[in-house]
């Protein structure tokens, strides 16, 4: 990273190797050739503002990348905060990190954000970065939960998985490992018995966190079995946990 002391009030990035994403809505840009329209996702969760879209021309980089099974920045993105008030560096650096890993998990693929830019309020670049994350070689069609029909829950998970991100240290190292642990699990050379292996440690990790139950002092509590459940209402998702039944009885000593 290189620039000035001075805060700035906008980030332009590019992200590289996101495969399937292509937004709820599309955006028209003037180039040289016309008018093109692309893939757009307008994110507002507090403090931020997030806009991602394709980059123009990302059939032809596709059919470049499913030749080469390389690397190329897919899409672009532009933060703001939602009250209009400069960014910190530490603050922008933790949330670019939030979003390489949200991509990541939601692509089954690890992706990145690229070079970063940092505009001051008068559109003078503040600082730069150069380089990314881990990223993996493309991959045209990753395995993922993420359902292409219906891109708009990526705009409403975002702010959740951010606001995750920021409040607690211990819930970020989990997520940090627990996605490493999945997107490892989805590697090629992890065969299906290492990759279930490797997905089950990323859900312990995040039960562990996420969800310690009580001792037992006679009443009736919650077990993990509630399945993926408990991690998502953690995360502000409307799913309701249902009580668990009672454990059998068991001695005073235990």
């Amino acid at each position: 990273m290189r620039g000035v002391e001075k805060l700035p009030r906008r980030l332009e990035l590019e992200i590289l190797n996101v495969p399937v994403f292509g937004g709820d809505a599309t955006k028209a840009v003037q180039l040289s050739g016309g008018i093109c329209r692309i893939g757009h996702l307008a994110v507002e969760g507090a403090p931020w503002k997030i806009e991602l879209t394709e980059r123009p021309g990302l059939s032809g980089v596709r059919a470049e990348l499913n030749a080469s099974r390389g690397f190329a920045p897919t899409h672009e993105a532009k933060i703001d905060r939602a009250d209009g008030g400069p960014i910190e560096r530490e603050e922008a650096l933790r949330l670019l990190e939030a979003l390489d890993r949200f991509l990541s998990f939601t692509q089954g693929v690890g992706c990145a954000t690229g070079v970063v830019r940092a505009f001051s309020g008068d559109d003078a670049v503040v600082w730069e970065q150069w380089g990314c994350r881990q990223v993996a070689p493309w991959r045209p069609e990753p395995d993922s939960w993420f359902d292409l029909e219906h891109e708009r829950t990526l705009a409403e998970a975002l702010p959740l998985f951010l606001r995750t991100w920021e409040t607690c240290n211990d819930k970020r190292a989990a997520l940090r490992e627990a996605i490493y642990w999945y997107l490892t699990g989805h590697w090629e050379n992890s065969r299906v018995d290492g990759g279930l292996i490797l997905l089950q440690a990323a859900m312990e990790r995040l039960a562990h966190t996420f969800y310690r139950p009580k001792r037992w002092k006679g009443k009736e509590r919650e077990t993990s079995g509630s399945g993926f459940g408990w991690p998502l209402s953690t995360l502000g998702s409307p799913w309701k946990r249902q009580p668990a039944s009672k454990p059998s009885a068991r001695s005073s000593t235990a």
